[in-house]
């Protein structure tokens, strides 16, 4: 059984604060809460940071960026010095978007020389849409993901 947990950001909850701290300062990372500090209510675009936590602290995070009126979401994977065989952050964020914001489409962004973020997506089943400027973009919809779904459920 795993310690994990998935959160959302909250920037009212002490004890989240004094872990994202934790977590910028163990990564090089600078201001993350500040995404989400940008939120207007009234905006079409909800920003929200995903976090997966074990009793040690943070281990991964990830900026969603949803933009309500298009059902389309863009998911940030901040660099960090962690490589991960099995980003499974990935996964939890994929389920968050479709399943509870509601999306249609996930789009998600790296560099070209992020090999183990381009691998992850890959093995996930993320849609290669090319590069540019040294940027790789992927996409994944609902739609195709319910219909692989069905067929290794065997339902269809």
């Amino acid at each position: 059984m795993s310690d994990r947990t998935i959160f959302i950001a909250d920037l009212n909850n002490k004890e989240h604060l004094e872990l994202f701290e934790d977590y910028e300062r163990k990564n090089n990372l600078h201001n993350i809460l500040d995404y989400i500090r940008e939120n207007d209510l009234n905006s079409v675009i909800l920003k929200q940071i995903l976090f997966l936590k074990d009793k040690e602290g943070i281990k991964d995070s990830c900026f969603i960026s949803a933009e309500k009126d298009k059902k389309t979401c863009f998911i940030d994977f901040p660099n960090t010095d962690q490589v991960f065989r099995n980003r499974t952050l990935i996964t939890y964020a994929e389920n968050y978007s479709f399943n509870t914001l509601g999306m249609e489409e996930i789009f998600i962004q790296t560099k070209i020389d992020n090999k183990n973020l381009i691998n992850n997506l890959e093995s996930k089943e993320y849609e290669n849409l090319g590069d540019t400027n040294g940027l790789i973009t992927f996409m994944k919809e609902k739609e195709k993901d319910l219909e692989q779904g069905r067929i290794m459920n065997g339902t269809r």
